[in-house]
């Protein structure tokens, strides 16, 4: 099934759950509508995170963008394999699964838009930038301590 229309109500309790069920954060790809800037929305458990994930799926649902593709981030070396999962990439100590739950991925392979070899690529890439961030933020929180 094909999402097109979205709530971010359901977004952030889908996010809840996944996040209750153990993953280190969840991160989303937005696309936006008119040239707008695309991009992630990344949230851990705190209640700070998911109050400004929250506050952003509710921009960017108001300005017209979608999900596009969601991202589960793990700490553990091997996590699950995730429904729809694309590919995923681990990097010190960060784990990084995408996962096509908006079927969009598979739409524009089966439109011959892309092969399978370009979305695992871009999604390999998306998933090197969460662990590159991830990896920062780390870096910045140790060297402030």
């Amino acid at each position: 099934m094909l999402r097109t229309e979205w709530s971010p109500k359901h977004l952030v309790a889908e996010m809840a759950s996944l996040l209750d069920a153990g993953w280190a954060a969840i991160a989303y790809w937005f696309e936006q509508s008119s040239g707008q800037k695309s991009g992630f929305i990344v949230a851990g458990p705190s209640p700070s995170d998911q109050a400004r994930a929250r506050e952003a799926l509710m921009r960017i649902h108001g300005e017209g963008g979608m999900p596009a593709m969601r991202y589960h981030v793990s700490l553990r070396h091997d996590p699950p394999i995730v429904e729809d999962e694309i590919c995923r990439a681990s990097r010190d100590g960060i784990c990084v699964v995408a996962c096509d739950f908006t079927h969009l991925a598979a739409l524009s392979e089966r439109l011959h838009l892309n092969t399978h070899a370009d979305v695992v690529q871009e999604e390999r890439e998306k998933c090197e930038e969460i662990i590159n961030a991830l990896v920062q933020r780390c870096d910045s929180f140790r060297a402030k301590n």
